[in-house]
């Protein structure tokens, strides 16, 4: 009987231990029709700001911003598919940790408008490092004294710009 805790832990190419492997062909058409309806919705929106009788009107930055990435997506995904058969294997170590940090990407903004800028910042700072892979606390400390530096001196010191 084998004492190696990760024997029948999955190994990528190199014999890293915790990677998962899959054809690059659905993750590409994935993050592109992601990227086209992230695109929709730019457009979409741009929609319902306030037209003016000018050239460039407040939706024009959206609408432009929008269909180019939509055009750009659509011709990436057209791009991976050709290449269907020759591309290699994509692969993804932590996936438990990169799903977890995506999470917390998606909550960071409905957190900080609901509860501060700098409480959830602190408890996002120290959960984002967590899934990062960050273990030491000197590590920790100097991250979020970097992102509490920047947010107090940079943007509402020298910008003006407030924090909720």
């Amino acid at each position: 009987m084998s004492t190696d805790k990760n024997a029948s832990a999955p190994e990528g190419a190199d014999g890293r231990t915790d990677v998962h492997s899959m054809s690059a062909l659905p993750i590409d058409l994935l993050v592109c029709f992601s990227l086209i309806a992230t695109g929709c919705w730019f457009v979409v929106s741009a929609t319902a700001l306030p037209a003016g009788r000018s050239a460039i009107t407040p939706a024009t930055f959206p609408t432009i911003a929008g269909v180019l990435l939509m055009v750009l997506s659509l011709l990436q995904a057209v791009i991976s598919f050709r290449k269907r058969a020759t591309s290699e294997p994509v692969e993804f170590e932590r996936p438990v940790s990169v799903a977890m940090a995506m999470v917390l990407m998606l909550l960071l903004p409905e957190a900080v408008s609901r509860m501060g800028f700098y409480p959830v910042i602190v408890v996002w700072t120290l959960a984002f490092g967590w899934f990062a892979g960050m273990r030491s606390f000197l590590h920790f400390a100097i991250t979020l004294g970097i992102i509490l530096f920047l947010a107090r001196f940079i943007f509402e010191m020298m910008l003006g710009t407030p924090l909720p």
